[in-house]
């Protein structure tokens, strides 16, 4: 059990956004230990394993999505449009176009596509983007 003197460091830790290097310094073991661990990698020893996940349990970790979303792998989309007539066609794409540049660095990207407007052709391109 951890002492006194460090369960009241480990209360105001727990008012901050605790991370994987907060965890590694507590138990005085690497970072990528215990990266590999808290994502149930197989080259962590049980006995660490269990230290690692109870000690991340006291101090109060929870898993950052955004952090997690840097190493994923890209995500993307397409965006189908019939051809251009209206301004408000325009502003929807000037709003994806501005989110696509805000999720950047989460590995985001959209294909704009534009198509006749021709039902047939735009259930066609629709149909061939989900294969």
């Amino acid at each position: 059990m951890l002492s006194e003197e460090r369960t009241t460091a480990m209360e105001v830790i727990k008012n901050t956004k605790l991370t994987i290097y907060d965890i590694a310094q507590e138990l005085g073991i690497s970072i990528a230990t215990v990266s590999r661990a808290l994502n149930g990698k197989e080259d962590v020893s049980e006995k660490t394993r269990k230290r690692i996940l109870e000690t991340a349990k006291q101090m109060g970790y929870k898993a950052s999505k955004t952090a997690a979303s840097l190493s994923r792998k890209e995500k993307r989309f397409a965006a189908v449009f019939p051809e251009l007539i209206h301004d408000y066609d325009n502003e929807v794409r000037r709003g994806i176009e501005k989110a696509v540049q805000d999720l950047q660095d989460y590995h985001v990207s959209v294909d704009m596509i534009t198509i006749e407007r021709d039902p047939v052709l735009f259930a066609d391109k629709l149909e061939d983007l989900s294969l």
